[in-house]
């Protein structure tokens, strides 16, 4: 499978490099009238003598000593990238996306990781993401702009190597530390991403496995009016409390998606989505809410059942919105055509998936009635034509 590395972008290629390099680059850095989307398209842009000077000591760096203790040198970009990549599989179809700061010394900087990188690790498809408010001198522009672009950012790369395609890794190790915490809640809750962390020189990856975190869509749904209007512009408290049906006296810390927005003071109170509401309104445009139907013979013995019964099933149609836990619990006995759910020892569900956000539980089978043995003689012969969805499941409110 192909890996895509998406890693954010500091400085410590010039930080790195000659007294002549960290020369340029500190009297660069001060430049203000720069065309950043020239540096990252053009053959002639300001900062070509940086840049030229960069990429020749990296080249130098390699040849001169080992490959190995050259890359560890080159800065904390290269370095983690490299180990990354002897970690995997490689391909012609490998991705490596670079997250740069919207300044002339940031972009720059990623141009030079990008054609190195491209050249040395024979990278055919590298890019550049320009992240627009991602720096340190204003922390507005930085909470405003800066976390919610960077979040949107990766999930537009994260759509572009899609979940079964591709091996997905995000490599925080170079740029702000600020927006780690951000980015590892994105690894934790998106399927099939890893978090790779390397210190400075060191040549040992820290990797963060993903821990299967889910939002409480049910518990959220209430405030996707919210969400969309604070994605789209700064709203006003009256308004939030009216789309949130909260009362004039209420506060909005009292409504289950308060974490999701950040106050904005500007002629009065005003709500901005913050960056885990970002994560949360990514999160479903790349996963649309997964429903649950019963088919007619699953719905008879769905409301068959006694309240102990229903607490537990009720808890278990509602994880099977989760992709690891149903493939982590999946019985050998299933076929193309029906899956078997075992979530103990005398539970099983038969299902389908319709489409992508659709699953059809068909029947609910217990061990203990001998139900289950009946029908897995036959599993193979059974089709979805005769178990159609019937009604939908809603999770039972506590």
């Amino acid at each position: 499978m192909p890996v895509c590395v998406i890693s954010t972008v500091g400085t410590s290629v010039f930080s790195n490099g000659t007294d002549s390099i960290k020369d340029q680059w500190k009297a660069f850095s001060r430049q203000t009238d720069v065309d950043l989307q020239k540096i990252i398209r053009s053959d002639r842009f300001d900062g070509l003598e940086l840049y030229e000077g960069a990429i020749e000591h990296l080249r130098a760096e390699t040849r001169l000593s080992t490959a190995e203790s050259g890359i560890r040198k080159s800065g904390a970009e290269l370095n983690s990238l490299s180990r990354i990549l002897q970690s995997t599989e490689r391909s012609r179809s490998d991705l490596a996306a670079f997250l740069a700061t919207a300044t002339p010394d940031g972009v720059l900087a990623a141009r030079v990781i990008r054609d190195f990188a491209s050249e040395y690790f024979q990278l055919s498809n590298c890019s550049i993401r320009l992240v627009d408010g991602l720096q340190v001198r204003d922390g507005r522009a930085f909470q405003r702009d800066g976390i919610r672009n960077l979040i949107g950012a990766i999930y537009d790369i994260l759509k572009e190597a899609p979940h079964g395609t591709y091996h997905r890794i995000i490599n925080p190790t170079g740029g702000f530390k600020a927006v780690v915490p951000y980015l590892t809640l994105i690894g934790m809750i998106e399927p099939d991403i890893e978090l790779s962390y390397i210190y400075e020189q060191s040549d040992q990856l820290i990797r963060l496995g993903r821990i299967p975190l889910q939002f409480d869509f049910d518990a959220m749904e209430s405030a996707e009016g919210a969400i969309l209007a604070c994605h789209d512009d700064l709203v006003p408290e009256a308004r939030m409390k009216r789309i949130l049906q909260l009362g004039s006296d209420a506060e909005l810390s009292e409504h289950a998606s308060w974490s999701f927005f950040d106050e904005i003071d500007q002629n009065g109170k005003h709500y901005m989505l913050n960056g885990l509401g970002m994560i949360f309104y990514r999160h479903l445009q790349l996963h649309p809410k997964v429903k649950i139907y019963l088919s007619k013979q699953a719905s008879a013995k769905y409301d068959s059942m006694d309240q102990s019964q229903l607490v537990v099933l009720n808890r278990i149609l509602d994880q099977m919105r989760n992709p690891d836990l149903v493939r982590n619990n999946l019985h050998a006995t299933g076929s193309d055509k029906m899956k078997i759910l075992k979530p103990s020892d005398n539970l099983r569900l038969m299902f389908y998936h319709e489409s992508d956000d659709k699953i059809v539980v068909a029947d609910i089978l217990l061990h203990s009635d001998k139900s289950y043995e009946k029908v897995s003689e036959q599993i193979d012969r059974l089709t979805r034509a005769n178990y159609p969805a019937f009604r939908l499941w809603e999770k039972q409110r506590q």
